[in-house]
């Protein structure tokens, strides 16, 4: 079975930082139940972003979603909830790739940017299609529906939460045209949001019908005090009376909130460690870093990409030593390698070394200088690396679509000033803090556009990055396809019996919104808004009646099937030779109970 989860993980991640705080969490837990066709069993999910993952040779961000097995013995029963989504940042998250139950899936085409605030009661929607690696072709499609707000009670308090209700929808087929379908799962779930938390509850139920049969999976999870979890590193650590946790290796913490805790050196971190062989923290000063038991105060640094080792200071200035014996230090906003409102340090150049202009100097801060005309000065540094992550070079958008731009810069021996992102020469944002990212609009009648990205550092340095260009095609759409299947065309019914009515609808570059049967050309009951599609009624005279009815896909095209005739007497039978009706049936057009048959 082919489970496709993620609404609250993929699709609705698309939700700003307010309700989905990205920046400083990159792990979330959940707890809760989880009932299938097999088993029922409490489970704990646990979603991971990574931003050092490559696709397709570009930098993006790897979104992990798995079962952690201390909680399930019956891992074995739901390993297809374990899979991976590859995509891109911030509001408008662009799914690209995907490897769930083995497979993997690329995504052909983005989905449309979500817009960054939801208004309540209006439906937001968007689809893309996707090939896999396993020779299967499919789309998917998410409806989301902005409900209201809702008060709820998690472990740790009671919110004001914001309800979103998803219907997330896959087919896969066997042909790159997607006729020879092979799969269609409905998800519906709904999710209940809170600012500065994110997900706190979800509610999901999912089916997925093949050639073989169907399947279905529902759960419920709670968020387990706000991603609070046991402390499992050092559970003999004992607290003093100031509420201090000594851990002989690391130091001073509190950990009530873990996997937070807050370190009397370093501040928040977020632990993610199995044991204290192998650690990973993040705090927002130091980005990522590695450590053990046995190796701190010397950790590995991502940011750096090199060793370090923590000599004191305080949290609003710390001093790290690099291998090289060189010393910088880190505010509460990261690294600082260098500052150019501090004069040049003392430096003497041994007797025995010459002053040229390739001479390199570094003060206890990390400040560089070099020598110029016989003097230190401060060196201006390197120019800044700038490109464009997202869209890929040579993407073929369609008309009408909002186009995410994502850009990442970097300066090694200094900061980044600003980003510009132009697209035809027209500026279309320009950010002092990543993320680097606008908004293209292709609602216009320009076929192409050519987008850079523009990298100013602190000592004026500016770099642009390689054009990439894109194409705009015109939305071409296919009409669904539409057929009443059952009854037979010229079947006969008995008049006041119900008559049941089934219609088979599919769309090939998307989905069935709705299907609506019509007699006689009015539409009879509710639209059908999934399959089966199935529809009933009651005649209310004798006669021939035209059955047929209109499907209209995700693209608003419409098509209306074929008309079926069918025919109600007294008794269905297709040989009934009946009396001419009494005067008294043709005066109300409702004739009795009583005839007599023929000689």
């Amino acid at each position: 079975m082919l489970v496709v989860l993620g609404v609250a993980f993929s699709s609705l991640a698309a939700q700003t930082s307010q309700w989905m705080p990205m920046d400083n969490e990159d792990h979330w837990s959940y707890t809760g139940v989880l009932t299938s066709d097999e088993v029922e069993t409490p489970v704990l999910l646990r979603t991971e972003i990574d931003s050092t993952v490559y696709v397709k040779g570009k930098r993006t961000f790897r979104t992990s979603q798995k079962v952690v097995p201390s909680l399930s013995d019956k891992l074995d029963e739901i390993t297809s909830l374990n899979r991976r989504c590859y995509q891109t940042v911030e509001n408008g998250w662009r799914v690209f790739r995907e490897e769930s139950d083995g497979k993997t899936y690329d995504f052909e085409r983005s989905a449309r940017l979500l817009p960054s605030d939801f208004e309540i009661g209006k439906p937001y929607k968007y689809k893309a299609r996707l090939s896999g690696s396993s020779g299967s072709y499919g789309l998917v499609s998410y409806h989301l529906d902005p409900v209201g707000f809702e008060t709820v009670t998690i472990p740790n308090g009671t919110f004001e939460a914001l309800k979103i209700n998803v219907e997330k929808r896959m087919k896969l087929a066997a042909d790159e045209d997607l006729e020879e379908v092979t799969m269609q799962s409905t998800e519906l779930s709904s999710n209940w949001y809170v600012v500065d938390v994110g997900l706190v509850k979800q509610e999901v139920q999912l089916t997925t019908v093949t050639s073989e049969g169907s399947d279905s999976i529902q759960y419920a999870i709670d968020l387990k005090g706000s991603n609070y979890l046991p402390n499992h590193l050092w559970p003999d650590a004992s607290k003093n009376n100031d509420g201090w946790t000594f851990v002989d290796w690391l130091g001073y913490i509190t950990d009530d909130h873990f996997p937070w805790i807050y370190h009397s050196d370093h501040g928040w971190l977020y632990v993610d460690a199995e044991d204290t062989s192998d650690v990973r923290l993040w705090s927002e000063s130091l980005g990522w870093w590695f450590t053990s038991a046995d190796l701190y105060p010397v950790f590995y640094s991502h940011d750096l990409g090199e060793w370090l080792t923590f000599e004191g200071g305080s949290k609003t200035e710390r001093r790290f030593a690099r291998q090289n014996g060189t010393v910088i230090t880190a505010s509460n906003s990261g690294f600082l390698t260098r500052n150019r409102n501090l004069a040049p340090p003392e430096v003497k150049v041994g007797d025995d070394e010459t002053k040229n202009s390739s001479q390199t100097f570094l003060d206890a801060d990390g400040n560089r200088y070099t020598n110029s005309d016989g003097g230190l000065v401060v060196d201006p540094g390197d120019e800044p690396t700038v490109e464009i992550l997202h869209p890929f070079a040579d993407a073929v958008i369609r008309h009408g679509e909002k186009v995410f731009i994502l850009a990442d810069a970097k300066d090694k021996d200094g900061t980044i000033q600003w980003v510009k992102i132009v697209a035809n020469g027209s500026l279309l944002a320009m950010q002092e803090k990543p993320p680097y990212q606008a908004t293209l609009d292709t609602d216009t009648d320009v076929s192409s556009f050519t987008i850079v990205a523009i990298a100013r550092d602190n000592y004026g340095n500016e770099t642009e990055s390689a054009p990439l260009t894109i194409q705009v095609e015109k939305k071409e759409t296919k009409a669904p396809r539409v057929r009443v299947s059952s009854p037979l065309n010229k079947s006969y019914f008995a008049e006041g019996k119900k008559i049941w009515i089934d219609v088979v609808a599919s769309d090939s570059d998307g989905f069935v919104e709705t299907v609506a049967l019509l007699v006689d050309g009015i539409q009879v009951g509710d639209d059908a808004t999934r399959p089966p599609y199935r529809f009933s009624f009651i005649s209310p005279l004798r006669g021939n009646y035209s059955i047929s009815a209109i499907a209209i896909d995700d693209d608003e095209v419409e098509t209306e099937a074929k008309a079926i005739t069918i025919t109600v007497n007294r008794t269905g039978d297709p040989d009934e030779n009946l009396l001419p009706e009494t005067e008294d049936d043709l005066d109300t057009g409702f004739p009795d109970n009583s005839y007599t048959e023929s000689p």
